[in-house]
């Protein structure tokens, strides 16, 4: 029997976590952590697998237990052998491997290690390279379909009307950025 239960959550989220008891209408939990599925497609297309994904519940913090009122939970579920085990996969990771603040490294190896792809800076790149207001997409869709698309011209801005093809109104450069210039000035 595990000692650990998985929380669902009024607000919709999934916590796994241990019970160290309950105090004035509350639950004491101890490294709670949030629980995501995520469905991987291979290449194929057709074959998906499930990939239940842990992120610490207090990350940013310096606690490892916290009250939560016995009305957030909905329900309380006891976890499987493989949710048991991810959890305890994903707390030795946090033990042993802790995030690293950037504080802590001088100027100069803050500069390097901006330059190297790691997925704690790739976001900073990103956010430089793109132009603002763009909209990130994460799509899985078989190959033969992307390169369909591709040799369409479907991914290259094919699907977009030309700015000047859409007509007054449509651009962005048709509004003024001001918020006043939407108001009457009459009362």
């Amino acid at each position: 029997m595990t000692p650990y239960r998985i929380l669902r959550l009024r607000s919709g989220e999934d916590v796994i976590t241990r019970i160290k008891g309950k105090k004035n209408g509350n639950l004491l939990i101890e490294r709670p952590m949030q629980m995501k599925i995520t469905t991987l497609v291979d290449a194929d297309g057709v074959t998906q697998k499930d990939m239940l994904l842990l992120r610490n519940w207090l990350q940013y913090t310096t606690h490892i237990e916290a009250e939560i009122p016995m009305e957030w939970v909905a329900i309380m579920l006891t976890p499987d052998k493989i949710a048991t085990s991810a959890y305890d996969r994903a707390k030795e990771d946090e033990d042993c491997n802790p995030p690293v603040s950037e504080e802590l490294f001088s100027p100069k190896q803050q500069q390097q290690q901006a330059k190297e792809p790691t997925p704690n800076n790739f976001s900073r790149s990103v956010n430089n390279e793109v132009e603002p207001g763009s909209i990130f997409v994460t799509l899985a869709i078989p190959p033969m379909l992307f390169v369909h698309l591709l040799s369409q011209g479907l991914l290259n801005g094919g699907m977009m009307e030309d700015e000047d093809e859409q007509g007054p109104g449509n651009n962005l450069g048709d509004w003024s950025p001001n918020i006043e210039d939407y108001f009457d000035d009459e009362e």
